[in-house]
């Protein structure tokens, strides 16, 4: 039996990754889709919650209003999870073979 996955609500900051998640079998939803491009926080939250789709984010303001209309997010800092790829990789690469210089990602 397979686990449920969220279908997902992108906010426009990740509308790039739309095509990389369908190929790792999400449903994927951006707001654009979803004629919300411009909308207020408000607004892609409840649309959100009326479709049953998991906001994901990088906008604090629209991550606490889905925390407080009982709305699942993901609240995503970008430079955070970009830093840590990048710190991944970086190991990674000290520990490649001696006259590989390309750098395989691992994840």
């Amino acid at each position: 039996m397979s686990q449920k996955r969220y279908k997902i609500l992108l906010d426009g900051m990740y509308i790039g990754l739309v095509e990389f998640l369908e190929v790792l079998d999400w449903e994927v939803k951006t707001i654009q889709d979803a004629d919300l491009h411009g909308a207020k926080d408000r607004e892609v939250v409840m649309y959100a919650k009326k479709k049953g789709l998991l906001l994901v984010t990088s906008d604090k303001k629209a991550a606490e209003l889905a925390k407080l209309m009982g709305v699942k997010y993901l609240l995503v800092f970008s430079n955070a999870i970009i830093a840590k790829a990048v710190h991944l990789d970086l190991l990674a690469y000290e520990t490649r073979e001696e006259g590989n210089d390309c750098l395989q990602e691992h994840y």
